[in-house]
């Protein structure tokens, strides 16, 4: 098993890779994430793997999106979109996606919509929401009485739209909406004070719990770097109307947890950024 090659996964979950979604290893304790990498599909699994989990099995492997869509709407094989709807799903309700109560509603709808088709009164009893909980994005303690009826609303008025339709436009919605499109790492400053770093398409963004405090979009970063527990920025500062002065190079200096959580930070930053510019 520990030769176990990423092909010999695919074959066995009946999945290919492609630009966009890959394999990933999760490592959770007590619930929270702790560690995340995007597999080699050329390397065997156990040599991408830190010395400590070698020895741990068995593993989590999860298939994902490696490189958000800048526009998820188009894309046009149906599997892939559909395993795209599900990766959105999941970020939504881990909160990586922000939502508010209202869309989150919608979107199950519309994944209602293009799985289970129609909404059909004999065939859709009161409940039958309930056996799609992945598709849920309001956790259980949050929900109204009348949430469920209003999900029911909402996927009758989608009658007529195929699973294409339906899975686009939740694609088409989830674009628009906050954090999307980035992955995020745990780092702090100098005061310890915590953030977010997110690299995605649009560049690395930082956040202060849900609030965005920088943007830096890939043209204006001069390089990223690390060093040790070091995360490192260099950037052309932009004015009010966001147009960058090349003339001068800024820095922002973060801290990871340790040596190895810094290096994925930069690892996916520079990935990211190759897949993007």
């Amino acid at each position: 098993a520990q030769l176990l090659k990423l092909d010999s996964i695919c074959v066995l979950l009946f999945v290919s890779l492609n630009v966009f979604l890959r394999i990933e290893v999760l490592l959770f304790l007590s619930q929270r994430l702790i560690f995340q990498i995007f597999l080699d599909p050329e390397k065997t699994v156990v040599h991408q793997l830190p010395p400590i989990l070698r020895q741990t099995q068995p593993w989590i492997i999860y298939y994902g999106v490696k490189f958000y869509h800048p526009d998820p709407s188009k894309l046009k094989v149906d599997q892939s979109r559909y395993l795209y709807t599900l990766q959105l799903c999941n970020d939504i309700r881990n909160n990586r996606i922000l939502v508010d109560y209202e869309t989150a509603k919608r979107l199950t709808a519309l994944m209602m919509q293009a799985t289970l088709g129609d909404y059909e009164e004999e065939d859709h009893k009161p409940g039958y929401t309930a056996d799609f909980e992945d598709f849920h994005l309001i956790p259980k303690d949050s929900r109204k009485n009348d949430y469920e009826a209003q999900i029911m609303q909402y996927h009758k008025a989608k009658a007529g739209y195929t699973p294409a339709q339906a899975e686009g436009e939740f694609c088409e919605v989830a674009r628009g909406l906050r954090r999307y499109g980035y992955h995020m790492f745990g780092i702090q400053d100098d005061q310890s004070d915590t953030y977010l770093v997110a690299n995605g398409y649009p560049g690395i963004k930082i956040f202060q719990e849900s609030e965005e405090i920088h943007h830096f979009q890939w043209p204006n970063i001069v390089k990223i770097s690390y060093k040790r527990r070091k995360f490192r920025i260099k950037f052309h500062p932009v004015d009010s109307e966001g147009e960058p002065n090349r003339e001068v190079i800024e820095q922002l200096k973060y801290y990871c947890g340790k040596q190895p959580a810094a290096k994925r930070v930069w690892k996916n930053a520079v990935e990211q950024h190759t897949f993007f510019r």
